[in-house]
């Protein structure tokens, strides 16, 4: 310590303090012979003053220590918003993309249908005489009579399989309209099912059936998904 603070003369008294890496700070130096009752008093307002100096860097330390883990936080936030922002961009868009495709295959199938023979047939399945039957039975129910004024909505509904089907509903329709519609079309092996809609998650079940669709928020157009029960 005497190499390091090289005094020039004995005795020799000093106050140091760690600093910055492995070095010390002198904060008081005193050599040559002094009155006992002058060092303690130099020493007591050297320590007190210097006490001060480091309970404030202290302080400052603190503050600065809270001031970036609450701006990591808010970072932190800001990048879960965009995150959360993107996957709903994402999901619109594939949703909407799906929505154009859906149509475009409706187009050309009524495009077919208006030709000369009966294209439309040869379009549908037809895997048993009966469901054939049930289907031409049901297609006077696929589509809901409108009110002349009254507002519309798109539903698109997806089946477990992947399937997609889009119905026209009035505003006024309430989700009971559209289970009579999904259970018109005699798909095989629905039973029991439920509507959810993803954006914001909710469930159309039985207690909603007597609600409009205008309502439960499905305008101008929206999407749900059939989930067997």
């Amino acid at each position: 310590m005497a190499a390091t603070l090289r005094p020039s003369s004995f005795p020799f008294c000093a106050v140091i303090a760690p600093a910055a890496g492995n070095s010390i700070a002198v904060l008081q130096q005193m050599e040559g012979p002094i009155d006992p009752a002058e060092l303690v008093e130099i020493l007591q307002r050297t320590v007190e003053e210097q006490g001060s100096a480091f309970g404030r860097e202290e302080e400052q330390m603190r503050a600065r220590i809270q001031e970036a883990e609450r701006l990591r936080a808010i970072e932190k936030e800001e990048a879960k918003l965009r995150a959360d922002r993107q996957l709903r961009e994402e999901q619109d868009a594939a949703y909407f993309a799906a929505l154009r495709i859906d149509q475009e295959k409706e187009r050309l199938r009524n495009a077919r249908a208006q030709k000369p023979g009966d294209a439309s047939i040869r379009q549908m399945p037809s895997p048993t005489g009966k469901q054939i039957g049930k289907t031409r039975l049901n297609s006077s129910t696929r589509e809901p009579q409108h009110t002349q004024g009254t507002q519309t909505t798109q539903i698109l509904i997806r089946f477990p399989n992947g399937e997609r089907r889009e119905q026209s509903f009035a505003s006024t329709d309430t989700i009971l309209s559209v289970y009579r519609y999904i259970d018109s079309l005699g798909l095989p092996g629905l039973g029991n099912y439920r509507l959810i809609s993803s954006f914001p998650r909710k469930i159309y079940g039985v207690d909603q059936m007597g609600m409009t669709l205008k309502d439960a928020g499905l305008l101008p157009r929206a999407s749900l998904f059939l989930e067997l029960l």
